[in-house]
């Protein structure tokens, strides 16, 4: 080596890896300003290093594995580019990740080439990176699977969705994908080393490695693990290791007895038992509300959907969560940002051409690692070509249903092994010309990077100022409407970020409704510019019809409602609120269909007290067509606020589990007579579930204190009674800003790679605080406890 010799070199290296991959990389790390402080200190000063050092040693480009490859990639982005060029914002934040990657292939690939670094140095840097992700994650999963243990058993969620372990990397499907890259790379690594001590703690690292893999229960991420494993063996088997199952069979066939037939018939029904039961597992995992096969389905159709509109150059880097809402009559929750397959999701953005470059970038990987295997005059090359080419393998299986690569943390480890698999030991330099190109292409693609973050994050900074300010419980008019004016900044610095005029927006509107009329006219000027940049988004629509009617514009009132709900006609309280437009104007016919639509699509949307408000509405949520459809848990409601206690037990008592389960079930027991003793087991349950103080979504904090509150009363303790029911009704009020439900933070996250706030939904009839059920819970407690309120 002559380049990075230094050990301060090869420190900072290992420290730039590290941190990307457990910090800088991640979706915290891309979205808050403190991270991406540290990681501007540490990546620039290592390019400027590089380049010192290629300067001073001139070194010489050379040839890598993927150039065909890469020119195919450019020329898809900038012809999807050209062809789409309204959604130029969006698509740049594709292209800046993009164009980061390509800095990092070169970088890599330089630096092998000219001895800076070594194959096997690379493997280390990502090994000594995943000891820091076992110490993150290990004391994880011991407290998830300790809190699931002491929880009740009437309360206690199934174990796969209780123990997921996350870590710094944020998303249990990135764990498994790193999982999957860092295994056989550890157990490759392994083989090259010769102490058995040394070779026997690489094992049990990646040991500990796969438990993590397992404990994500990602059914991507399983599949993944799979192939991983199928490839590393049938690659190990025919290469470096043949003499080890040669030594092993001969192992076998010299115990004595039956012994050998017994190991190997014994191993065989082991591996059919493991594989059928991570089958079940898998199988159970996929009927389980939130993790259904049909997320991924119509998400897949989007795919197709869009490649068909535009077969040849798609519809533009990173504009799939346009497509997803735009395709789609989905409640706006279910946005995404990628297909969750790699292969659809570049299919439906860049079209054919983006295909031909995923094709030619898996030729040259795999001509480009046969190559190195062919030419390895190093021992240990094969071994490290196995561990990378299986790694591959098992990332490219789980990328047919998930898409984590679209990670930076999760990307990074993935260049590293392409580069290391695919680096010649003997590359060949580039002529004078093409070095050129190489030298400033790359020296204007790395200050187009810089540049384009530094106006990014000047706009994004302000933009998160505005929504520090904005995002306080209890502001005044005045508040909000200060908020929504620094919120003009950033637009001013960005103006096609569709975010930053939604949010400015809402707080204007906000402002509105707290009796500032001057700013209800900004709020309807800035979701009419969200609205033209993104048409698709129901909330916003939705939110610019409760400002119409307030500002005594009932026709647009009414265009604006129709419109939320054509965009998510499944967002049923859309249909609500425009079917009671229709009625106020007296347009029974069209109310009377808005709503059969409401309860078509879902029959416990009855429970609400908005059904009881007028004739109409009794006559079509009376209807058979809807009360033969209410579910298991809404049956029981219903006869509970008829006053049917006996009949409502025994409908409980008949339901399956599958009807209704766990919690559920005992909130519907706090609303029933019970025995003393039951009655203070509920006390107990629900006292152990208040006090973990974490919820996932207000509803769930609402029916918990609302079993709390039932309990407590039932059993004389009227001030734990009092201060549950209190939270609840706290909650009904919708304090903007602070409820739980992270469904706004998702959507902008997904969409923008922005911090969002939730909720979207201005006060008022556009979206209700609270789901049906939970509307159907506080109306029976008020009638049945109303001395503890």
């Amino acid at each position: 080596m002559t380049g990075l010799r230094p050990l301060a070199a090869r420190a900072l290296f290992i420290l730039m890896v590290t941190y990307l991959i457990i910090g800088g990389g991640t979706l915290a790390g891309i979205l808050l300003p403190p991270y991406k402080i540290v990681t501007a200190a540490l990546v620039l000063p290592a390019l400027a290093v590089w380049l010192i050092v290629r300067w001073r040693k001139g070194w010489r480009w050379h040839k890598t594995a993927l150039d065909v490859a890469i020119v195919a990639w450019i020329a898809a982005v900038l012809l999807s580019f050209a062809a789409n060029t309204p959604d130029w914002r969006r698509m740049t934040i594709g292209m800046w990740y993009g164009g980061a990657f390509l800095v990092g292939w070169f970088f890599l690939q330089d630096i092998l080439a000219n001895r800076g670094f070594t194959r096997l140095f690379l493997v280390d840097a990502l090994l000594l990176a995943g000891v820091l992700i076992l110490v993150d994650c290990y004391p994880e999963l011991f407290g998830l699977i300790r809190n699931w243990a002491e929880q009740p058993p009437e309360t206690r969620i199934e174990f796969y969705n209780a123990v997921r372990v996350w870590g710094r990397l944020g998303n249990p499907n990135w764990v498994v994908t790193f999982t999957i890259m860092i295994v056989p790379m550890a157990l490759a690594r392994a083989f090259t080393v010769k102490a058995r001590p040394a070779r026997a703690l690489i094992v049990l690292y990646a040991a500990l490695h796969g438990v993590l893999g397992f404990f994500t229960f990602s059914r991507a991420g399983w599949i993944g693990l799979g192939v991983m494993a199928v490839a590393f063996a049938g690659l190990a088997l025919a290469t470096w290791q043949r003499a080890i199952l040669e030594r092993a069979g001969r192992w076998v066939a010299g115990l004595p007895g039956r012994w050998p037939q017994t190991v190997r018939w014994g191993g065989a029904a082991l591996a059919l038992v493991v594989a059928a039961v991570a089958i079940l597992v898998l199988v159970r995992i996929s009927l389980t509300g939130g993790r259904s096969l049909d997320d991924r389905l119509y998400m897949y159709n989007t795919a197709v959907a869009m490649l068909a509109e535009k077969p040849l150059t798609g519809h533009g880097l990173f504009t799939f969560g346009e497509g997803l809402l735009r395709y789609n009559s989905v409640p706006f929750r279910q946005a995404h940002g990628s297909a969750h397959n790699l292969f659809l999701n570049f299919a439906a953005e860049l079209g054919l051409i983006g295909i031909i470059a995923l094709a030619l970038t898996v030729a040259g990987l795999l001509l480009g690692a046969r190559r190195v295997w062919r030419t390895a005059t190093s021992r240990t090359t094969p071994i490290i070509l196995t561990g990378g080419l299986a790694a591959l393998a098992g990332v490219a299986g789980q990328s047919f249903f998930d898409f984590t690569l679209a990670t930076p943390a999760m990307f990074l480890p993935c260049l590293l092994i392409l580069v290391a698999i695919t680096a010649p030991e003997k590359p060949e330099p580039v002529g004078r010309t093409r070095s050129a190109v190489l030298t400033g292409g790359l020296a204007a693609l790395c200050m187009a990077l810089v540049g384009g973050a530094l106006w990014s994050n000047n706009a994004y900074t302000r933009y998160l100022d505005a929504l520090s300010q904005g995002a306080q419980a209890n502001l005044t008019a005045a508040n909000y409407a200060s908020a929504a004016r620094a919120m003009q900044g950033a637009i001013d610095a960005d103006p096609a970020m569709p975010v930053y005029s939604l949010y400015q927006g809402i707080f204007y509107g906000l402002a509105a409704q707290r009796g500032d009329s001057a700013s209800a006219p900004e709020a309807v000027r800035a979701l009419e510019r969200f609205v033209q940049l993104e048409p698709y988004f129901a909330p916003a629509w939705a939110n610019l019809s409760v400002l119409y009617e307030q500002a005594g514009q009932p026709d647009a009132a009414l265009d604006a409602a129709r419109r939320a709900f054509e965009i998510a006609p499944k967002a049923s309280p859309l249909g609500m609120r425009l079917g009671s437009l229709y009625e106020a104007r007296g347009e029974m016919d069209a109310a009377r269909e808005a709503y059969h639509a409401v309860l078509d699509g879902g029959a416990d949307y009855a429970l609400y007290p908005f059904w009881q408000e007028t004739p109409l509405r009794r006559e079509v949520a009376g209807a058979p067509s809807v009360t033969d459809k209410f579910s298991a848990e809404a049956q029981v409601l219903n006869l509970l606020a008829a006053g049917q206690d006996q009949a409502a037990r025994e409908r409980l008592d008949a339901a399956p589990p599958t009807d209704i389960a766990g919690f559920s079930r005992t909130l519907l027991e706090a609303f029933l007579p019970n025995p003393p003793a039951t009655r203070q087991r509920l006390v107990d349950v629900f006292g152990v579930l208040a006090a973990r103080g974490s919820f996932e979504a207000t509803d769930i904090e609402a029916l918990t204190m609302l079993g709390r509150a039932a309990t407590a009363c039932a059993a004389g303790k009227l001030d734990e009674a009092q201060a549950a029911a209190a939270r609840v009704e706290t909650l009904r009020g919708g304090i903007p800003f602070t409820s739980a439900d992270a469904t706004a933070g998702f959507y902008v996250q997904s969409q923008y790679y922005r911090i969002g706030l939730a909720p979207f939904f201005l006060p008022g009839d556009a979206w209700p605080v609270f789901g049906p059920s939970v509307e159907r819970y506080w109306q029976l407690f008020q009638e049945r406890y109303a001395d503890c309120q």
